[in-house]
């Protein structure tokens, strides 16, 4: 399964927080509008939303977007295009 950044529809803080559901791996495709500023794990927290992130990975986005996803989740990353 591959998502645009523009498929996710963040809280009021700009984070989404992606559950496995059963799906093993996804890819995400800033499509060009994104650009990824940091990355790892966070150790606690809570999202706008109310939902609790504590050690979950993330992507942290240039345009305001965060995505959390639980550590045994695979989330890799379309390579940037050039332009």
């Amino acid at each position: 399964m591959v998502l645009t950044l523009q498929d996710l529809v963040p809280d009021a803080g700009g984070e989404v927080a992606m559950q496995s559901f059963g799906v093993p791996a996804v890819g995400i495709d800033p499509g060009g509008s994104a650009a990824m500023t940091s990355s790892g794990t966070i150790s606690s927290h809570v999202t706008a939303a109310g939902e609790d992130v504590s050690g979950y990975r993330y992507y942290a986005f240039d345009n305001g977007i965060t995505l959390y996803f639980p550590p045994d989740m695979v989330v890799l990353m379309a390579p940037p295009t050039g332009g």
